[in-house]
């Protein structure tokens, strides 16, 4: 099938393990701060980004990392998640990619999959409050959640 970019292995070809591993290095780069065109450390907020509050025991939210750059920037990044409370709730990380829509533009080119993040889903075990925290090279995020009984 002849030879490919790097580029074109992030965006979605499959069966080549090489261009994914490069994919994943350069999401590790990115999410703890190892990006060259963006600030790092000062100027930077974190908010876990979850649709609830509180969920019930055996059910599941899913949570993303949003920072916010001192240039008003937005962006989902990868970190290492984690609770304080692990009787409370399981976090586990997982991965998703969003295809991008027909014409849609990418570092200039027309594309597929334009976006791949690691998420967290979190898991109620029991009832009782938890934190959620993430941490990345830009700091630390914490949300807290509630989780009720059935």
């Amino acid at each position: 099938m002849g030879e490919q970019s790097d580029a074109m292995a992030f965006r979605g070809q499959r069966g080549s393990l090489v261009p994914l591993t490069q994919a994943w290095a350069v999401l590790l780069l990115l999410a703890c701060g190892g990006s060259p065109a963006g600030p790092t450390g000062a100027g930077v907020s974190l908010t876990i980004l979850s649709p609830l509050d509180a969920i019930r025991v055996n059910a599941s939210v899913d949570m993303t990392l949003q920072a916010v750059f001192s240039d008003g920037q937005t962006t989902v990044i990868t970190p290492a998640w984690s609770t304080d409370r692990p009787e409370i709730v399981t976090v586990k990380p997982l991965s998703a990619s969003r295809q991008g829509q027909a014409g849609e533009e990418w570092e200039g080119n027309k594309t597929g999959t334009v976006d791949h993040i690691l998420f967290a889903r979190v898991t109620g075990l029991s009832p009782g409050d938890a934190n959620i925290i993430a941490t990345c090279g830009y700091g630390t995020a914490r949300r807290p959640i509630r989780v009720t009984a059935d």
